[in-house]
């Protein structure tokens, strides 16, 4: 049997500035998240088929990516927001 993973969210280091720029919250961004995992987001297809890709990616991919600061890390499982 495998262990679940924790849910995890991310989003790259541009979009983060743009996001803060825009004066929006990681908070936010985490709502929004959980919404679309709960197919509460139809008319955001692209946005979906990009996260399924995101989660193809094993653990040491992802560290990598947050080492290079391609990707900002939000939101995880076991805290509310990093």
């Amino acid at each position: 049997m495998t262990a679940k993973l924790p849910q995890r969210a991310f989003k790259a280091a541009k979009f983060s500035k743009d996001a803060k720029k825009a004066n929006i919250s990681d908070a936010e961004l985490c709502e929004a998240i959980r919404q679309v995992m709960a197919g509460q987001a139809d008319e955001l297809i692209a946005f979906r088929l990009l996260a399924q890709s995101y989660a193809g990616l094993t653990e040491l991919q992802v560290k990598h990516l947050v080492n290079d600061q391609h990707f900002v890390e939000i939101c995880h499982e076991d805290k509310t927001q990093i």
